[in-house]
Formats: C-alpha cells, structure tokens, sequence
C-alpha cells in the first residue's frame, strides 16, 4: 500500500486502514473462492433453493459481525464480517452436500489443506517481523526506493519462508519442477 499509494493525502494513517481492511477480507478469500464449486452441486442435483437460502442466511450472519466490528475497527470490521459470511456459507453448503452425498474430503485431504494454511501463517508472520526490521534500515533512503526495498525484502522473506515450509511439511507440489529437470540438456 505505501509503495503504490501511499502520498499527498492518503497517508501512513491510510495505508494501515487499507492494509487492514484488504487483510480482513483476504481471511475470507478461500472461502469466498470456493463456495462457487460447492453450490454447483447443489445445482447439479437441481435445487437451486438450498443454496439461496444458505447465501441469505450467511448474509444475516455477516452483517451482524460487521455491524458489531464496524464501530471498533470501522471498515476492517466489515471486512471481517463479510469473510465471516465467506466462511459460514461455504460452511453450510459443505454439510448439506455431505448430509446428501456423503464425506467430500477424508482426514488426509484436510490434514493437508491445514498444513497449507501453517505454511501461509509461519511465512506471513516471518514476513511481518521481516517488515519492521526493513523498515528503520531504509528509512533514510529516497522515499520511494526505500519502500520498493521494504516490499521486495518483505515478499522475498515470504516466499522464501512458503517454499521452506512446504518442503518440510510435504506440501510443495514437484510436478512443475520435474518438467523442468526433464527438459536439461
């Protein structure tokens, strides 16, 4: 947000509210990305019903946490409320395909999806306390290239701490990297 925005009146103050309202919702963006799948088998089985009332039903929830987060946290509030939504609809519609249809993901499905989301927290938060040590070490600089610095030292720890994290807990797919050792002269 500094490096792109953050100038004449959108100021630091700005740059954390964005920040923060864009984090709330990124806790919904799995969710939020995935109920399209789950209520197309809803619709595969012609009820179009279910899935209304699920979406009416997680709105209400919703707008009830980002009404009551609205007034401490303003619009990261209703950010939260909204990826609450995310997660609740998404929620129901996985339970009421498996009341029908039976168990979608076994343990090891879930066990590795958590595993994933390990890895996004760990190289996150290294990322975070990556960002407070950049920042008072670039200050000084030319504004704009000591917050491309801070970006590119922040997002490269990210990486980096991803990529060491899913090798170790065995989530890092290898299929691209064969393609790649096959092709070497």
């Amino acid at each position: 947000m500094a490096l792109l925005f953050q100038r004449g009146d959108f100021t630091v103050s700005s740059t954390y509210w964005v920040s923060g309202t864009l984090a709330a919702y990124s806790i919904g963006l799995v969710a939020a990305s995935s109920v399209k799948l789950f209520a197309s088998g809803f619709h595969a089985m012609l009820d179009t019903r279910t899935p209304v009332r699920y979406a009416a039903t997680a709105l209400v929830i919703g707008a009830g946490v980002g009404a009551i987060l609205m007034w401490p946290l303003y619009a990261p509030g209703l950010a939260t409320g909204a990826a609450v939504a995310s997660w609740a609809y998404l929620i129901m519609l996985w339970n009421g395909l498996e009341r029908r249809l039976g168990t979608l993901l076994d343990r090891s499905d879930l066990v590795h999806l958590l595993r994933i989301v390990l890895c996004g927290l760990l190289a996150g938060g290294v990322a975070l306390i990556a960002e407070q040590i950049l920042e008072p070490v670039f200050r000084d600089g030319p504004l704009l290239i000591s917050r491309l610095l801070v970006t590119m030292g922040t997002l490269g720890t990210f990486g980096v701490v991803y990529l060491l994290a899913s090798k170790i807990l065995g989530t890092l797919p290898t299929g691209g990297f064969k393609l790649l050792k096959d092709s070497a002269p």
